[in-house]
């Protein structure tokens, strides 16, 4: 079982309980990137790629089906933010 909470605190607040579901969250056996994630760049050495703040990028690259894209957009009401991640992933093992 696995318990996943992703509260984004900006001051004071109330969560009512009507507000929170607990239950079971059947996920598919695929990846669960949505299309938020999208590769911004490709070099020699590197892949940038972008995605949602709530996963935990994958240690072993770009996961399979992240389509290409150029631009980051963002959409947030006044005094709210948006985050996001951008990953650099190796396409070859870095000198130590």
């Amino acid at each position: 079982a696995r318990i996943l909470i992703t509260l984004w605190p900006m001051g004071k607040m109330k969560i009512w309980l009507d507000d929170i579901y607990f239950g079971e969250v059947k996920q598919k056996a695929s990846d669960s990137r949505s299309g938020d994630t999208f590769i911004i760049a490709q070099k020699p050495d590197l892949t940038l790629w972008k995605d949602v703040p709530y996963l935990k990028p994958s240690v072993e690259g770009v996961p399979d089906g992240v389509k290409d894209g150029s631009v980051i957009t963002l959409s947030a009401a006044a005094n709210e933010s948006e985050p996001f991640q951008l990953i650099v992933t190796p396409k070859k093992k870095l000198k130590t």
